[in-house]
C-alpha cells in the first residue's frame, strides 16, 4: 500500500493509517535484507559446484542483488522520512492551532467574567442609587409636610385675631404637662458608654473619628443633624480615682465650645457618683467572682448596668437607638447602610422589634419606646446571663417576660456586619482576643445565636431576615456593600 506523502492535511485517522503503512513497508525492508544475506551465505556452501564458476556466478549475483537491496533501501528511507515530516508537521500545526484556539476563548472568558463584574458593580450603584433618591424624596416630602403645618397654624392665628375670644370659665384645672415626646427632628441616638483602657489606649478616639469621616455638613443631606452620637463617661463605675483622659479629649475635639462643624452630632455626659447602684451580689469583687463565659461575674454585671444607663439617659433624643461599645468603628458607607438596612425592615415587618447588625452588644437597633423596659430588663436579670445573651433572650422572646412585650413582632437579622472591632484588648477579660468578624463580612451562626441570624438557607436571594411578609411582597433589592466600599 503506498504511503501518503503529500503535504496537506490530513485526519487522524488517515494519520494512523499512514503509520500502519509505514511499519509495512519497514517489514518488507527486512525481509528482503535478509533473505539476500541468507543467499549469500548460502553460496559458500555449495561444494559440488566448480569452485571458479561457482565464485563467478556467486560474485555476480551477489553485486546485482546487494546494490538492488540498496537502492530499494535508500527509497524507503527517503520515504519513510518524508513520510514521517509531513505527520510530524501536520501534528505541530494542529497542536498550535488548538493552543491557540484555547488562548482565545479563555481571554474571551476573561473579557465576559470582567463584563459580568462590571454590570454587578453598575447594579449595585444604581441600586443605591434608587435608594438615595428615594430617602431625599421622603425628606423632601417630610419638609413639605412640615411647612404646611406651619403655615396653615400662621394663617390660622391671623384669621382669629379679629375674632372675640369667648369667655374664660372661673372654675379650671390648672394645665397638665404634655407628655415626654421624642425628639422627631433625630433620626439615630448611637448610646456608647466607655471606661478608660489600660495604658489610656485611644480606642474611643477613632470610634468616633470613624463617625465624623461620614456625618454630612451638607444641609441638604437627609441625615443632616439627624443623628446623635451619645457618649456617657461610666469611669465613676469603675476606677473613680484614675482619670479618663481619651474621654477628655474626645469632648475637646466634638464637644461644646469645641468649634467643630460637627459638634452638634455629639453629646457628652457623665455618670454620677449618686447614679452608681451597688452590685447585687454583696461582697463581690473582680478577683473572688470572675465569672464564667454563661455566668456573669463582677465585671459583667457591671458592664450591664452601665448598658442600662445608657439607655435610660437616652430616652426621647430620637426614633431609634443603636448599642455601641468604644472600640467599634462604623464600617465605610455605614450610614448608608444602616438608612438601607432600617428602611427595608420597617418595609417587610412594620414595628419591628429588634435588628442585628453586628455581634455582642454592638450594631443592635430598637425603637425608643423600647429602650425604658429593655433596661430595667437588664437590671432584673443581671446575675442570670450577660448581657449579650439577655438581650437576644429578650428581643427573641425566650422568656414569658420577654414574651409578653415581643408578641408578634419581629426581631430582623441583617446579612452584613457593619462595625469593625479595634484591637485585642478587651475591658472585661484579660486574656488577648484576635477573631472578629471584619467590614461587611456575613453575620451567620454561629457568630450571632440562630435565633437573631441572617439565614442563606431561608432567605438566599435577600439581605434581611426574615424575608418572608404577608403584607408587603419581598423588595429583591440587594445592594452588595462589600463591593460599594471598594
Amino acid at each position: 500500500m503506498p504511503l501518503n506523502s503529500s503535504g496537506s492535511s490530513s485526519s487522524v485517522g488517515a494519520r494512523r493509517g499512514g503509520s500502519s503503512n509505514l511499519l509495512v513497508m519497514v517489514g518488507l525492508v527486512a525481509v528482503v535484507m535478509f533473505m539476500a544475506i541468507f543467499s549469500i551465505h548460502s553460496s559458500f556452501s555449495w561444494h559440488e559446484m566448480d569452485e571458479k564458476a561457482t565464485a563467478s556466478v556467486v560474485t555476480k549475483t551477489s553485486h546485482e542483488d546487494f546494490k538492488r537491496l540498496m537502492d530499494q533501501t535508500k527509497q524507503l528511507l527517503n520515504d519513510m522520512a518524508a513520510a514521517n515530516s509531513t505527520l510530524t508537521l501536520d501534528t505541530l500545526r494542529d497542536f498550535k492551532a488548538l493552543t491557540l484556539e484555547e488562548k482565545r476563548m479563555g481571554e474571551q472568558n476573561e473579557a465576559l467574567e470582567r463584563e459580568v463584574d462590571r454590570l454587578e458593580t453598575a447594579l449595585t450603584h444604581c441600586l443605591k442609587g434608587k435608594y438615595d433618591a428615594e430617602t431625599s424624596l421622603d425628606t423632601c416630602k417630610r419638609e413639605f409636610k412640615d411647612y404646611q403645618v406651619v403655615y396653615n397654624k400662621d394663617t390660622s392665628s391671623a384669621a382669629t385675631k379679629t375674632v372675640k375670644c369667648p369667655d374664660v370659665p372661673v372654675n379650671v384645672e390648672p394645665p397638665q404637662p404634655p407628655p415626654a415626646v421624642v425628639d422627631e427632628t433625630k433620626w439615630l441616638v448611637i448610646g456608647i458608654p466607655t471606661v478608660a483602657r489600660r495604658n489610656d489606649l485611644d480606642y474611643l478616639l477613632k470610634t468616633l473619628a470613624a463617625m465624623v469621616d461620614q456625618l454630612p455638613l451638607d444641609r441638604d443631606d437627609p441625615l443632616y443633624r439627624r443623628v446623635l452620637v451619645h457618649v456617657i463617661n461610666m469611669q465613676v463605675n469603675s476606677d473613680p480615682h484614675h482619670r479618663h483622659v481619651v474621654f477628655d479629649q474626645a469632648k475637646g475635639l466634638y464637644g461644646p465650645g469645641s468649634g467643630s462643624p460637627y459638634a452638634p452630632y455629639f453629646k457628652f455626659s457623665e455618670l454620677l457618683a449618686s447614679e452608681v447602684e451597688a452590685d447585687p451580689v454583696p461582697g463581690r469583687t473582680p478577683q473572688n467572682d470572675p465569672g464564667t463565659p454563661n455566668v456573669p461575674g463582677f465585671l459583667v454585671r457591671r458592664q450591664t448596668r452601665n448598658i442600662a444607663y445608657v439607655m435610660q439617659r437616652s430616652l426621647r433624643l430620637a426614633k431609634f437607638y443603636l448599642f455601641l461599645e468604644d472600640d467599634m468603628m462604623l464600617c465605610p458607607q455605614g450610614f448608608h447602610a444602616i438608612e438601607y438596612l432600617l428602611r427595608k425592615a420597617s418595609r417587610y415587618h412594620p414595628h419591628w422589634l429588634a435588628i442585628r447588625a453586628s455581634y455582642g452588644m454592638n450594631g443592635i437597633f430598637m425603637h425608643d419606646e423600647d429602650l425604658a423596659t429593655f433596661a430595667a430588663y437588664l437590671l432584673k436579670h443581671q446575675k442570670r446571663r450577660p448581657p449579650d445573651h439577655l438581650v437576644v433572650e429578650w428581643y427573641a422572646g425566650e422568656t414569658p417576660e420577654a414574651a409578653a412585650h415581643k408578641r408578634q413582632r419581629k426581631n430582623v437579622g441583617f446579612k452584613f456586619n457593619l462595625f469593625d472591632h479595634l484591637g485585642v484588648i478587651s475591658t472585661l477579660r484579660s486574656q488577648q482576643q484576635t477573631s472578629f468578624p471584619r467590614c461587611y463580612d456575613l453575620l451567620i451562626e454561629p457568630t450571632v445565636f440562630q435565633v437573631e441570624a441572617y439565614s442563606p438557607v431561608d432567605c438566599p436571594r435577600d439581605d434581611v431576615w426574615p424575608c418572608a411578609n404577608t403584607q408587603q411582597p419581598p423588595e429583591r433589592v440587594l445592594i452588595d456593600w462589600a463591593k460599594v466600599t471598594r
